[in-house]
């Protein structure tokens, strides 16, 4: 197995409980991220009672190949107001993403996103690049989306 990471920042023009609120949310991060053709919610799990779970479904390019692809989710609202999400892929891949918020002046929001995976030695290459890709993108459409001129009440 191998590992790697990658962190982003952005500033949102949003109020950081309207960020933290659509971050918690992977029904509304589909609509944003450019591999997610679907979510759906699945039982909660009696040992993470403050985390909700997804089934998700991605599309994805493994060379010329299009794949689509199904994994378990989970997203959390922690204590100190952190939003983390850890996703489980096949084979023996698993996601972690960490987002902390902090206010800005004019009701904006500092997002900083670290993301941290763990995948076989022969595909961590393809998740990083895959994943930092997406994210990009993913945080890019967000600000868009919440700046004050565009945003859909959250």
């Amino acid at each position: 197995m191998a590992q790697a990471d990658f962190s982003l920042s952005i500033e949102i023009p949003a109020p950081l409980e309207g960020v933290r609120e659509f971050l918690a949310d992977l029904h509304r991060i589909r609509v944003l991220h450019p591999l997610i053709v679907g979510v759906d919610d699945l039982p909660a799990n009696p040992a993470r009672p403050t985390a909700r779970q997804f089934q998700v479904f991605d599309r994805l390019k493994l060379g010329p190949l299009p794949l689509r692809i199904r994994y378990r989710a989970e997203i959390e609202v922690t204590s100190a107001g952190e939003v983390r999400g850890t996703a489980w892929q096949f084979p023996a891949i698993e996601v972690r993403t960490r987002y902390q918020l902090a206010p800005l002046t004019g009701d904006s929001t500092r997002l900083t996103e670290r993301v941290d995976m763990t995948a076989p030695r022969l595909l961590i290459g393809t998740v990083r690049r895959q994943a930092l890709a997406a994210h990009q993108e993913t945080l890019e459409k967000l600000a868009r989306h919440l700046s004050t001129e565009s945003a859909e009440p959250i």
